[in-house]
């Protein structure tokens, strides 16, 4: 169904004549805790990450009240770590906005699909993505904008062990503190497919969820087993972001993440600093 819908939305955003291709570039930089999601304390990894992304996008008004905002990107992933974690990918977004009114404090809806296809260094990683989700948003005051979203997203992998599905929910509060510079509260829940990594045996993860196979993405010499586990996850995430100059935006934000499904629980701490450029 995600892939019928972004298809018919990618066939009429490129059929319809518009505005020019706006080009962006940008640059991010990301710790991670516990990048083999474990539970135990000589399981659990963390790793920095490295990324890159050049995006072209348009915005096409379709009447009063409707936009078609379309995003074709290429990015890419580096972990200096462990480099089987090394991905890079090309895809399209199109969203379809519709705003209820006029002004400012109009509230305004909007319908996405993506698709994206990604290769791995490590074969079994590669596939196919795809995302659907539904936006709203609303301004309170002058300086605070309310943000919900449900999105429902698949990873199709050359491996089953890697496939994942996944439904999530987020709700966002924005503060624009200043001119340029906004602070971005939001907490979200997620129910679906975890990839968890550990040293067998571990029975108490069998009872949760599945073995897929010895990995030696983190250590060839002490490959650690993967488990994929339907589970619950809640996530904080406090973001700022700041425009430097009309072209330039930086961005820093620090994640909490905490899932669960009986009694596996791990959590994961995340931080992030990313550049934005305008071409």
């Amino acid at each position: 169904m995600i892939r019928s819908v972004f298809l018919t939305a990618l066939l009429a955003a490129t059929a319809t004549a518009g505005p020019s291709w706006l080009p962006s570039v940008g640059t991010a930089a990301a710790w991670n805790s516990n990048i083999s999601n474990a539970n135990r304390a000589n399981d659990i990894i963390g790793a920095l990450q490295f990324g890159a992304e050049l995006g072209t996008s348009r915005r096409q008004p379709l009447g009063r009240d409707d936009t078609l905002l379309t995003t074709l990107a290429a990015r890419a992933e580096a972990w200096p770590r462990f480099d089987g974690l090394d991905r890079a990918g090309v895809g399209a977004r199109v969203t379809w906005q519709r705003k209820f009114g006029l002004g400012a404090f109009a509230p305004t809806f909007a319908l996405e699909g993506a698709g994206e296809w990604m290769g791995a260094r490590e074969s079994g990683r590669r596939g196919r993505l795809g995302l659907l989700a539904l936006t709203a948003r609303q301004r309170l005051a002058p300086e605070w904008v309310i943000r919900a979203r449900h999105e429902h997203a698949r990873h199709d992998a050359r491996a089953v062990a890697f496939d994942r599905t996944g439904r999530e929910t987020t709700l966002a509060l924005e503060w624009e503190a200043a001119p340029g510079w906004r602070l971005t509260a939001s907490v979200a829940g997620r129910r679906g497919d975890v990839l968890a990594y550990a040293t067998p045996p571990r029975p108490d993860i069998l009872r949760e969820g599945r073995a897929t196979g010895l990995m030696t993405t983190f250590d060839r010499e002490r490959p650690m087993m993967s488990y994929i586990i339907d589970a619950r996850t809640v996530s904080w995430r406090l973001e700022s972001s700041h425009s430097l100059d009309p072209r330039h935006t930086l961005s820093a934000a620090a994640e909490y993440r905490d899932t669960e499904r009986g009694a596996v629980r791990y959590l994961n701490r995340n931080l992030s600093l990313s550049l934005g450029r305008r071409l």
